[in-house]
């Protein structure tokens, strides 16, 4: 797939569907991680995906662009997830990232971390200009 074909189906709606950033700090309650699991899974469940040597169950929100992670209860990080959004702004697209976390902090700065050398990597591949086809 092209880069504009990805754009433009990444980009197909705007609207958020579920709330990119529900909470104002990024440490919240068990509570708090199990409602937002389940509003997702309501939502987004026929897109569930489970990684189990990753620890992660994922989602997606193909009309948004959004992509959750969530870490099951193995992963040292739980109860945690990373929502990341792909933006378009003034023709440039990138991802915004947010994560939140119910458990030890260090963990999920890790997880954190690692997501975020992801979405630097994902975003350098949008930027890099197509490569013509011979």
């Amino acid at each position: 797939m092209n880069r504009l074909t990805l754009i433009t189906c990444l980009f197909a709606s705007q609207l958020l569907a579920a709330t990119y950033n529900p909470y104002k700090d990024s440490q919240i309650s068990p509570d708090q991680w199990q409602a937002y699991y389940a509003s997702v899974e309501t939502e987004f469940g026929d897109t569930r995906e489970e990684l189990s040597a990753a620890m992660l169950v994922l989602f997606e929100d193909t009309s948004t662009s959004t992509f959750y992670a969530f870490t099951l209860p193995e992963h040292p990080a739980h109860p945690a997830w990373i929502t990341r959004k792909l933006v378009e702004i003034d023709g440039d697209v990138s991802m915004q990232q947010i994560g939140y976390f119910a458990g030890e902090e260090e963990p999920f700065s890790e997880l954190f971390q690692d997501y975020a050398e992801l979405t630097y990597q994902i975003q350098s591949d949008l930027e890099k200009p197509e490569e013509t086809e011979r």
